[in-house]
């Protein structure tokens, strides 16, 4: 489970007592390299892999249109590194 809090995305595990997020990524220079459909063995038929600089999500199409509209969204400025 996921969500959007501010300029990050809070991936919560699913199974768990916790309800803290375990990972969090940033939309601050998160670009979308790849997506492709799940194919197989993969995963359940209407489910997608999003690569993103070294993290890959598996998401339902459902998801992913909202994932990419939160990274889409961000402002200009969001894009650059903080270098």
């Amino acid at each position: 489970m996921a969500r959007y809090a501010g300029g990050e995305l809070h991936w919560i595990p699913f199974l768990g007592l916790r309800l803290r997020p375990r990972h969090a990524i940033a939309r601050r220079g998160l670009t979308v390299s790849t997506r492709r459909p799940l194919v197989g063995e993969e995963g359940p038929a209407g489910y997608w892999t999003v690569d993103c600089g070294g993290v890959s999500l598996a998401m339902s199409e459902d998801a992913l249109t909202g994932f990419l509209a939160w990274v889409e969204s961000a402002p200009p400025s969001a894009h650059l590194d903080a270098a």
